[in-house]
């Protein structure tokens, strides 16, 4: 569809532009708001008899929103909200709320021209909005939204707060792995150990002398006490020995 720009539109073209839209785009807002009309011999016609006279509304418009741009410099909007104790908001805030409260402010603002990239508020805090009052004049406001029982947190707070949250819950994850294994090694059956030692024998991996240096103190005492029971039995064959020798 092919329309002829009456003013100035963002990422489209300059009064008195030809250009070309998508029909819906054209037939449902350009031509509805005024900014354009349909490319036709007529209309081609009317508006180059009216070219002062929209050149000279077109500045007019644009120090019109100069001007606002002006007395909203220092303004931020100020939402008080009901939300849980987490901070999210039961509802949102979004570019109606935001018109709605500049002009009840005494700030005339279209919900047009609030422009929300990342969608409406759902969230206690701080953020920046985009004000489009022309096309050639952009602000950006900013939006306090607090919960009824407190001040709004800032951001970076916010974020630091979910930062402490999942390194404490990754803490807690690597102490449950680290316990779940001391419990499996202390359940390990002793014939695993047993099948497992072999195994190393048979691999070469360790002989005797490592496994007798690995010995526990209970087994070495039992050596001990098996080769005093030897010493002594050896004492008695020689004592009967001798007896037998006296006789």
């Amino acid at each position: 569809m092919e329309l002829i720009l009456l003013e100035k539109v963002q990422n489209l073209g300059d009064l008195g532009d030809r250009v070309d839209v998508k029909p819906g785009f054209g037939r449902n807002y350009l031509v509805p708001q005024g900014m354009a009309v349909p490319a036709t011999k007529a209309n081609i016609e009317q508006f180059e008899e009216r070219r002062v006279e929209l050149e000279r509304k077109a500045a007019e418009k644009l120090g019109t929103a100069e001007a606002r741009l002006t007395a909203l410099q220092n303004i931020q909007a100020e939402f008080s909200v009901i939300a849980s104790a987490e901070g999210k908001l039961y509802g949102s805030v979004g570019p109606r709320e935001i018109a709605d409260y500049l002009t009840s402010k005494g700030y005339p603002v279209e919900k047009a021209e609030v422009i929300m990239g990342e969608g409406a508020i759902r969230h206690v805090g701080h953020y920046d909005v985009v004000l489009q009052l022309h096309a050639d004049v952009i602000s950006t406001l900013h939006v306090v939204v607090s919960p009824e029982d407190g001040p709004a947190p800032i951001i970076e707070e916010l974020f630091e707060d979910e930062t402490a949250a999942e390194a404490k819950s990754d803490d807690t994850e690597s102490d449950e792995t680290e316990e779940t294994a001391q419990e499996a090694a202390l359940e390990t059956p002793a014939e695993d150990v047993a099948e497992k030692t072999t195994a190393e024998y048979d691999a070469g991996e360790i002989t005797a002398e490592d496994d007798a240096e690995e010995a526990p103190a209970e087994d070495a005492a039992e050596v001990e006490v098996a080769d005093s029971a030897s010493e002594d039995s050896d004492e008695d064959s020689d004592e009967d020995e001798d007896s037998d020798k006296d006789s």
